[in-house]
């Protein structure tokens, strides 16, 4: 259910988008790829809204929340940790059919294999990003580099690296093509993040699929904030998260966390569209992804 939520799927459409651009004609294998890829995307969300005790995604109940609903309605002795329980299971289940489907892809047997090489290592990279992250948020500590590490390893690695990399696989690119394709994709899933991190920052209740001041309200150590703490005393005397998430935003504004956090994202932008000149892809793949990173930069959500 939750991945037939209404989502931006852009990893599914990088990955069709690659392997056109690069010459690839099966399309069923094309779309097998990408639907393991949504597979992957919904074990995620699931897992991380656990572990970040998030009430809603995508509009509507986690998970979790929606299994423990569920179990309390029909089930007269359901514990209170059923609908976790169930959450994490259903989790490993989607993950464990993602790989399923990559590994069964109607594809020559040795690109198969390269692409489930890619698919570990970068899933690998998401963990070690999640690990990052938990220690992050409960120690509230972290520097910029930190931060942009998580980026990396947390969102660029799934959102953007891997989704390119294995529709470039897919259609038999070769080792310098696969570079020049990550050159783009690093930058774009950075600045993806880094939007994201001002979006939870000073995006519009109205926009968003969870609330305004949502990153504030929940303490997470985002861009902005570890900025301010580096670059300013706004956390010396009232350390972070503050109570009053509305004050700090404004006071993230005042000392030019809003700023920074703009121009962090037009350089890994502007990083991207030099790398997007070299792209091995064709005109129309190209310029799908142009007007793919627009609609990125003036997202509202």
């Amino acid at each position: 259910e939750l991945t037939l939520r209404s989502a931006k799927r852009l990893r599914a459409i990088l990955l069709i988008k690659t392997y056109t651009g690069l010459g690839g004609d099966n399309h069923s294998a094309a779309l097998d790829a990408a639907c393991s890829l949504e597979m992957l995307q919904g074990y995620l969300l699931i897992h991380d809204d656990i572990m970040d005790r998030a009430l809603s995604r995508r509009g509507a109940p986690s998970v979790h929340v929606m299994l423990q609903e569920r179990y309390d309605m029909f089930l007269s002795n359901s514990s209170s940790v059923m609908g976790l329980n169930m959450a994490i299971l259903a989790g490993d289940f989607l993950e464990a059919k993602a790989v399923q489907t990559l590994s069964g892809l109607n594809m020559p047997k040795d690109l198969v294999a390269v692409c489930l090489e890619a698919y570990g290592r970068l899933v690998a990279d998401v963990v070690r990003g999640q690990i990052l992250d938990e220690y992050m948020q409960m120690s509230k500590e972290g520097t910029l580099d930190d931060v942009m590490e998580l980026h990396l390893l947390k969102t660029a690695s799934y959102t953007t690296i891997l989704p390119m990399e294995i529709g470039a696989i897919m259609a038999g690119a070769s080792d310098d093509e696969i570079r020049r394709i990550g050159d783009f994709s690093v930058p774009l899933g950075i600045a993806f993040q880094i939007r994201d991190d001002y979006l939870g920052t000073w995006g519009r209740t109205d926009a968003m699929g969870k609330p305004g001041l949502g990153d504030l309200k929940e303490g997470k150590l985002n861009y902005p904030v570890a900025w301010a703490g580096q670059n300013t005393d706004l956390f010396k005397d009232s350390p972070y998260p503050w109570e009053d998430a509305a004050s700090l935003q404004r006071e993230l504004e005042r000392v030019g966390a809003k700023v920074a956090t703009m121009e962090c994202y037009r350089s890994y932008e502007s990083e991207a569209l030099k790398a997007l000149e070299k792209l091995p892809l064709n005109s129309e793949s190209t310029a799908f992804v142009r007007a793919l990173m627009d609609y990125l930069r003036e997202r509202i959500h």
